[in-house]
């Protein structure tokens, strides 16, 4: 997430402090709303069913000898249920 960079003359003026003040408020509500955010996005239908159409494909016509397959085949990507993050469809 972006933050924000503060800069101000010492002493700080009033005008100079509510900047300070509604910038911080800005970000800290920017932050809550990031937390309280699922922690992995629930991807749409379309994705999920490309992602098992493709994954099918890949058993069906290709072998060891390619590397990809290999390389998705050691992660457990294969024959997993789903994509590499948990997700749900409600």
């Amino acid at each position: 997430m972006k933050g924000i960079c503060v800069t101000a003359r010492d002493p700080i003026t009033e005008k100079g402090q509510q900047q300070i003040d509604a910038a911080i408020e800005r970000l800290s509500k920017r932050f809550h709303r990031r937390l309280a955010q699922p922690a992995f996005p629930v991807p749409p239908l379309l994705n999920l069913m490309a992602f098992r159409m493709s994954r099918t494909s890949m058993k069906l016509m290709l072998n060891n000898s390619y590397r990809d397959y290999t390389y998705f085949t050691e992660k457990g990507l294969v024959e997993s249920a789903h994509p590499a993050w948990p997700t749900s469809l409600i």
